[in-house]
């Protein structure tokens, strides 16, 4: 796809914080809490000590401070993980999360400049027309015997080669399916250790519902720790390139962790206190994700070893998010996608 087809732009993330609306990260944008709440986020900053935990929740007031983390980095991550925090490790967080330093806090708040440039992904490029799909399409257009929408039910070893569905044969599988999914489809039962290490993975599924709406916000995304919404997330979809809509429209995306039915997910937006400007109007499609955030309990690695020495030993290539079972955004699989391809040549 040539430049031409790309919209290139700064992400605008925010956080709804009661009736504020905050710059992303939170800890950037405290100049705009209350002056109360700021001095008590700053202190809490400053007094952090001891050693680093093992338990996320712990970590999360280890590392951003007590009232950073209660004010918003606790009650975000229970929602988006609906999960003990307690009980998650910590290994994942590197290169997920931004990690400010104190300097950069008190110049934040001296200088009242929020920029979150040093963040991951704060600016990237967006199809101007048909969303991010066009991307995988034109990466496949040039791709010889590319077959999509055949359900794989069977995977059998025969000999060196691979057996799909009883039938096709074939000399490398990568599979880019949840690891959840394998033991369904393989003739013959994993081995026991493999199996129970599969069954330990835990994760989240996934509403995101897209509707119709009118707002004044240039905004990326809108992150909402308040227990008073289910939603995590409001992405303003519309705003990543300017054919997203149709002439004159808006629209925003709402996400919810588990499975809701789309009105229910938007009802609950209209009953809560809103700003005034804001409408939203009917849901024009939904999804639901199986798979969409795992969950990195402390056993995850130990199963992970586990689980990746079984398959590489059979040969039997593993690709993204799900199937390596590391936290991956687009990007990061894409650029798997060009190393496996090297590898298997």
């Amino acid at each position: 796809m040539s430049k031409d087809k790309w919209q290139w732009q700064k992400r605008k993330a925010r956080i709804l914080y009661h009736d504020r609306i905050l710059d992303y990260p939170f800890e950037l944008s405290l100049k705009k809490l209350p002056v109360a709440d700021a001095v008590e986020c700053i202190k809490g900053l400053i007094s952090r000590q001891g050693s680093e935990p093992d338990n996320y929740y712990d970590w999360l007031i280890w590392n951003f401070g007590r009232a950073i983390a209660e004010r918003y980095m606790i009650p975000y991550n229970e929602k988006i993980w609906s999960y003990d925090l307690h009980r998650m490790g910590t290994y994942w967080v590197k290169g997920k999360m931004p990690l400010v330093t104190i300097d950069e806090v008190l110049r934040s708040v001296l200088t009242d400049d929020s920029s979150e440039e040093n963040m991951p992904h704060s600016s990237f490029y967006y199809p101007l027309s048909g969303g991010i799909q066009t991307l995988s399409n034109a990466l496949a257009a040039g791709l010889r015997d590319l077959r999509c929408g055949s359900e794989i039910v069977a995977l059998e070893k025969a000999g060196r080669r691979w057996a799909v569905n009883g039938a096709e044969q074939f000399d490398k599988i990568v599979s880019t399916l949840s690891l959840k999914e394998l033991p369904g489809i393989f003739s013959g039962a994993l081995p026991q250790p493999v199996a129970r290490a599969i069954d330990g993975l835990k994760s989240n599924s996934l509403t995101v519902t897209l509707c119709r709406t009118s707002h004044p916000f240039d905004f990326s995304w809108l992150y909402i720790p308040s227990k008073a919404f289910r939603s995590h997330r409001l992405v303003f979809q519309g705003e990543l390139a300017r054919n997203n809509c149709p002439a004159g429209a808006k629209s925003l995306t709402v996400e919810t962790i588990g499975r809701w039915e789309p009105e229910a997910q938007l009802v609950e937006l209209r009953r809560q206190p809103w700003y005034n400007d804001i409408e939203i109007g009917e849901a024009v499609a939904s999804s639901f994700t199986k798979y969409a955030y795992m969950i990195f309990v402390q056993k995850t690695p130990d199963n992970l070893k586990i689980i990746t020495e079984y398959f590489k030993e059979q040969d039997f290539g593993l690709l993204g998010r799900f199937a390596e079972w590391r936290y991956y955004n687009m990007d990061v699989c894409i650029k798997r996608a060009f190393e496996v391809a090297r590898e298997i040549r």
